[in-house]
């Protein structure tokens, strides 16, 4: 009878010893998660607003595209052709941008943003010029 009451103790033992374990992971996946949460409602675009969103890109000359970021710092843009191209976008500053093209081992295009008297906010890079509206987000 000593034996299965002290069996007994040992298991209740190790189920809350188990359960305080189980309860530390649980409690540092929540931590991470926040912190993972806390920088991605730190980083704003240059209007602002979060980055996450989908933005028409309008050069000086030719057709504008739809570059759509996920909060993940995922993008995909869509080309008036119907072409396309995915990649990791970052902001370096909170006026420069680096999208990192997926397809190539470039690496980053970086683009110092602004905005104008008149709210017009545009991104200058290696490429030219371009006016960024945002669409969603």
């Amino acid at each position: 009878m000593k034996k299965l009451i002290l069996l007994a103790g040992a298991a209740t033992l190790a189920a809350c010893s188990a359960n305080d374990s189980a309860y530390d992971d649980e409690e540092a996946v929540d931590e991470t998660a926040m912190e993972d949460t806390a920088m991605e409602e730190a980083a704003l675009a240059p209007d602002g607003g979060p980055i996450a969103g989908t933005y028409e890109v309008t050069p000086e000359e030719g057709d504008a595209w739809t570059t759509a970021i996920a909060a993940d710092g995922s993008y995909t843009t869509t080309y008036a052709d119907g072409t396309g191209e995915t990649g990791t976008m970052a902001m370096q500053d909170e006026m420069t941008a680096c999208f990192d093209n997926a397809a190539d081992e470039e690496g980053p295009m970086c683009s110092e943003s602004s905005i104008g008297e008149d709210g017009a906010w545009t991104a200058t890079g290696e490429r030219g010029t371009v006016t960024v509206a945002r669409v969603e987000g």
